[in-house]
């Protein structure tokens, strides 16, 4: 639906031709105790032309296309133990423009996304998701995740490194977060750190007393104000019946 003005007396109705054509090719591969199982899928869509819908969403969109795309998704096991698993995307556009992130950008060879996931032994896993330009040869963005865990504890170490297609960093931080349980007691800390201001942006630690289907707690938190340009301490009592919605009373704020 075309809305034109903000009377919505304008209306008409758009109708749009897509054609998408697919390929997929399923193969696994096996040596010794290692096996993968993969999938390649080669699709061209296409639209004849541009229509000027309001975009009020990216569902609104309605654009020329003409769009040559590939994925593989590959898991790996070692014997009955999974591995990997690793999912690839990319493409080539031959209207030589396309947009990223709201962005739009002059060049045919789409960005590379690829989502690993690895686990190397039982207690450690790896997640990256990353999109890379190889237009440019560089990351636009890199989202990573190392958790290492032993009985009723684990700790975590993340990062995010974000950019626009010009190559200007928009995010760039660091996480750190530890959880233990003893009995009903949980304990968990955790810390965002922002590289482009060198500052802990949060700062939180959660006590919790777990019942059979009911947890009661206390949360004390550190949020850098970068406008004041100092913390705000805040304390929380926190509780949750039914495991439904935790509910939070402020203390301090």
């Amino acid at each position: 639906l075309d809305v034109k003005g903000g009377d919505f007396k304008n209306k008409k109705v758009i109708g749009s031709v897509k054609y998408v054509e697919r390929v997929p090719y399923f193969f696994n591969l096996n040596y010794g105790g290692f096996r993968t199982n993969n999938l390649v899928e080669f699709s061209y869509s296409y639209r004849p032309k541009d229509h000027l819908n309001p975009n009020f969403d990216h569902f609104d969109e309605i654009n020329k296309e003409s769009l040559m795309s590939y994925t593989f998704r590959s898991y790996g096991y070692y014997g009955e133990r999974p591995l990997y698993t690793l999912f690839l995307e990319g493409g080539y556009n031959y209207l030589g423009k396309f947009t990223y992130l709201g962005q739009e950008a002059k060049g045919k060879v789409l960005p590379i996304r690829s989502i690993f996931q690895l686990y190397p032994v039982k207690n450690l896993n790896l997640t990256t998701d990353s999109t890379f330009d190889p237009t440019h040869g560089r990351f636009l963005r890199t989202i990573g995740n190392l958790t290492l865990s032993y009985r009723n504890s684990s700790l975590s170490l993340g990062k995010v490194l974000e950019r626009n297609y010009d190559g200007l960093r928009i995010n760039d931080q660091y996480s750190l977060s530890a959880f233990s349980s003893y009995g009903p007691l949980k304990v968990s800390i955790g810390m965002i750190r922002d590289n482009k201001i060198n500052k802990d942006i949060q700062r939180q630690l959660n006590l919790d007393y777990r019942g059979a289907c009911w947890s009661f707690g206390l949360m004390l938190r550190d949020i850098y104000d970068g406008t004041k340009q100092k913390y705000m301490k805040e304390i929380f009592l926190t509780f949750n019946i039914f495991d439904l919605q935790k509910f939070t009373v402020p203390l301090k704020r």
